[in-house]
């Protein structure tokens, strides 16, 4: 959905740990005859990979 969306980061190790956020705006400038696939890793560690076809 379009919006504002607060986006966070925890990273954590032996010693402390530290969150970073920012905020986001997000909006669909999709057109019908285009079509979202999908999202993946799940959960990601490294990268964070959004599939569209037709785009």
């Amino acid at each position: 959905m379009d919006g504002s969306y607060t986006v966070s980061l925890t990273v954590t190790n032996e010693c402390s740990s530290a969150t970073y956020s920012t905020i986001i705006d997000i909006s669909t400038i999709i057109k019908e005859n285009e079509s979202f696939t999908g999202i993946y890793p799940n959960p990601a560690n490294d990268f964070l990979y959004i599939e569209y076809e037709n785009l």
